[in-house]
């Protein structure tokens, strides 16, 4: 099976989506496409035509919730307030009318409007009731599976003379937290181990995601929604 994942963060998401899901899912191929959201929301329906263009069975289109897409010049919603619900709508129009997609593939698409009850109208699964793709929006940013375990990231903080016991301040729970991101620069710009004092996400985020699997903690990933929901899909599409 060759899963194809198209996400943000060709520099940083995508290099954790690697590790993990790899890890997770050894004799699982995967085609991992890090764009931008402005990317997805734009050119979605090319991006995934080009994965199975790649000869990959299923994909995962993966994106995150904030920051809004009118703050980055697209339209991925209509309200000022952040709506999975419309961003997937937003997506689905894209997929759905697009002349980039074969037939299956448009299907699939206005199954799912009709599923999320975005059109009346109602439409056959293109493929057996097995998605050809999965949508997964992460709440807020998918920095913040890396806030599953306080313990581990107090672990790499600490050195042998100081032990960093607690995460001040505290980010809270890895789907509640707005801004992952800032929240690991902040508590790690306390650490005791001067290599995590300095935090920056294009090269400390693949160090952490490897810190869960070299210490056995990615079971807590699970602990997020959207993980869970990755990691329920690919296991749905018979990859163990």
């Amino acid at each position: 099976m060759t899963v194809g994942i198209l996400c943000e963060g060709g520099e940083t998401d995508a290099p954790v989506l690697e590790l993990i899901l790899s890890h997770l899912f050894p004799d699982t191929t995967f085609v991992i496409c890090g764009v931008s959201k402005r990317a997805i929301f734009d050119a979605g329906d090319q991006l995934l035509g080009d994965l199975f263009g790649k000869a990959v069975d299923r994909v995962i289109i993966l994106w995150d919730l904030l920051p809004l897409g009118n703050q980055m010049g697209v339209a991925s919603q209509w309200s000022e307030q952040p709506r999975r619900r419309e961003q997937r709508q937003m997506l689905l129009q894209l997929l759905s009318r697009s002349e980039k997609l074969d037939s299956l593939l448009q299907q699939q698409a206005r199954f799912y409007e009709h599923k999320y009850e975005f059109s009346e109208e109602s439409v056959a699964h293109p493929n057996n009731e097995c998605n050809l793709f999965e949508l997964v929006c992460v709440c807020y940013s998918l920095d913040g599976w890396l806030l599953s375990d306080h313990s581990l990231l107090c672990e790499l903080a600490s050195t042998d003379e100081h032990t960093m016991r607690r995460l001040d301040p505290d980010p809270g729970k890895p789907d509640q937290c707005l801004n992952p991101a800032l929240a690991l620069k902040r508590v790690l710009g306390k650490a005791p181990n001067k290599r995590w004092r300095y935090y920056n996400k294009h090269i400390h985020n693949r160090q952490i995601a490897e810190a869960y699997i070299r210490k056995g903690r990615v079971d807590r990933l699970r602990r997020s929604d959207s993980f869970r929901r990755v990691e329920e899909a690919i296991r749905r599409w018979g990859c163990a």
